[in-house]
Protein backbone atom coordinates (compact mmCIF):
# COMPACT_ATOMS: atom_id res chain seq x y z
CA UNK A 1 0.00 0.00 0.00
CA UNK A 2 1.43 3.59 -1.06
CA UNK A 3 0.52 6.44 1.32
CA UNK A 4 -0.91 9.18 -0.70
CA UNK A 5 0.06 12.75 0.39
CA UNK A 6 -2.80 15.39 0.37
CA UNK A 7 -2.52 19.12 -0.01
CA UNK A 8 -3.73 21.57 2.17
CA UNK A 9 -6.09 22.84 -0.52
CA UNK A 10 -7.20 18.99 -1.41
CA UNK A 11 -8.30 18.60 2.39
CA UNK A 12 -10.06 22.12 2.56
CA UNK A 13 -12.08 21.29 -0.09
CA UNK A 14 -13.23 17.78 1.67
CA UNK A 15 -13.81 19.99 4.70
CA UNK A 16 -16.44 22.13 2.47
CA UNK A 17 -17.50 18.77 1.16
CA UNK A 18 -18.50 16.97 4.23
CA UNK A 19 -19.63 20.53 5.86
CA UNK A 20 -22.17 20.72 3.43
CA UNK A 21 -23.05 17.51 3.66
CA UNK A 22 -23.74 17.53 6.78
CA UNK A 23 -26.21 20.56 5.89
CA UNK A 24 -28.14 18.30 4.09
CA UNK A 25 -31.04 15.82 5.65
CA UNK A 26 -30.77 12.05 4.22
CA UNK A 27 -34.09 9.75 4.10
CA UNK A 28 -32.33 7.82 7.41
CA UNK A 29 -32.42 11.52 9.17
CA UNK A 30 -36.17 12.25 8.18
CA UNK A 31 -37.36 8.43 9.12
CA UNK A 32 -35.63 8.78 12.59
CA UNK A 33 -37.11 11.77 13.07
CA UNK A 34 -40.77 10.60 12.36
CA UNK A 35 -39.46 7.93 15.30
CA UNK A 36 -38.70 10.76 17.74
CA UNK A 37 -41.89 12.80 17.02
CA UNK A 38 -44.23 9.51 17.11
CA UNK A 39 -42.56 8.59 20.76
CA UNK A 40 -42.92 12.30 21.87
CA UNK A 41 -46.77 12.33 20.95
CA UNK A 42 -47.33 9.16 22.37
CA UNK A 43 -45.98 10.29 25.52
CA UNK A 44 -48.39 13.33 25.54
CA UNK A 45 -46.03 15.77 24.31
CA UNK A 46 -46.45 18.52 21.97
CA UNK A 47 -47.64 18.25 18.02
CA UNK A 48 -44.19 19.35 17.06
CA UNK A 49 -43.58 19.43 13.24
CA UNK A 50 -41.73 16.89 11.97
CA UNK A 51 -38.60 19.56 10.74
CA UNK A 52 -38.15 20.39 14.41
CA UNK A 53 -36.67 16.72 15.37
CA UNK A 54 -34.08 16.99 13.22
CA UNK A 55 -30.64 17.09 14.32
CA UNK A 56 -29.18 20.48 13.39
CA UNK A 57 -25.53 21.43 13.25
CA UNK A 58 -23.79 24.53 13.48
CA UNK A 59 -20.16 25.85 11.92
CA UNK A 60 -17.62 25.26 14.06
CA UNK A 61 -16.03 28.20 15.71
CA UNK A 62 -12.56 29.60 13.90
CA UNK A 63 -10.16 30.69 17.04
CA UNK A 64 -7.50 32.22 16.42
CA UNK A 65 -4.51 30.90 18.23
CA UNK A 66 -1.13 33.05 18.47
CA UNK A 67 1.92 31.63 16.62
CA UNK A 68 3.64 30.91 19.56
CA UNK A 69 0.65 28.47 21.23
CA UNK A 70 1.49 27.21 17.93
CA UNK A 71 4.98 26.74 17.55
CA UNK A 72 4.81 25.26 20.97
CA UNK A 73 2.19 22.57 20.24
CA UNK A 74 3.75 21.49 17.04
CA UNK A 75 7.53 21.07 19.35
CA UNK A 76 5.88 19.33 22.05
CA UNK A 77 3.95 16.78 19.47
CA UNK A 78 7.20 16.16 17.89
CA UNK A 79 9.26 15.53 21.06
CA UNK A 80 11.94 18.63 21.03
CA UNK A 81 11.96 20.21 24.58
CA UNK A 82 12.47 23.60 24.81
Amino acid sequence: MTKQWTTLEEFADWQCYFWRRKLEHEKIDWYLASVAQTVASSMGGSKAKLDQYLLKFEPPKARVQPPEESKAIWLAALGVVT
